[in-house]
């Protein structure tokens, strides 16, 4: 089984969660930092976790649009999604907005 873990991290945090997270999945897990490479083909995974920070209550623009370029795909997959954010008790809220 091969998942993919694919986050964007503009200060750190989000990158280190998303490197303890591909450390931690049982099986082949591929890192991709999204701002070095945004043309992913999710056909070669199984599972997809997809990661981004919080920045002035707006999730990042490039996860943001990666998710609704492949929307159908990620449909069709079994997907996680993590967010790193100062307030988690907002989190509900970022989640539905983004997506």
């Amino acid at each position: 089984m091969k998942i993919a873990v694919i986050y964007s991290s503009k200060y750190g945090a989000t990158e280190v969660c998303a490197k303890k997270i591909s450390d931690n999945i049982k099986g082949e897990s591929e890192i991709v930092n999204i701002k070095e490479n945004n043309n992913i083909n999710l056909g070669e995974y199984d599972k997809i976790v997809i990661g981004t920070a919080v920045y002035a209550g707006n999730i990042d623009k490039r996860i943001k649009d990666f998710c609704s370029k492949n929307e159908e795909i990620l449909k069709s997959k079994v997907f996680g999604i993590f967010i790193s954010c100062m307030n988690g008790s907002d989190l509900i809220k970022y989640v539905t907005s983004a997506f």
